[in-house]
């Protein structure tokens, strides 16, 4: 297995243990939803992407949770049904 691949895993495991109140960074966020940097940002202006809180003067960081259901809501969209 190269280098790559055990650090994606790594990553992933870091971020898929799920907490109500456990937060996360732009790029776990953009990893999660494979969306861009400045295609995150639109969706918040136009209220249809969650906003981050602020943690500090130059940091922010997502609800994981807030994330997961944003994607779960597309999923139910595009499928038409809850599981």
């Amino acid at each position: 297995m190269n280098k790559n691949s055990d650090s994606d895993s790594v990553f992933v495991k870091q971020i898929v243990s799920p907490s109500s109140n456990k937060v996360i960074k732009l790029k776990e966020v953009k990893y999660l939803t494979t969306l861009s940097t400045a295609s995150i940002y639109r969706q918040i202006k136009n209220n249809s992407f969650p906003k981050q809180i602020k943690l500090g003067e130059r940091s922010s960081a997502w609800f994981y949770e807030e994330i997961i259901q944003w994607l779960e809501e597309k999923r139910i969209k595009r499928d038409g049904v809850s599981q």
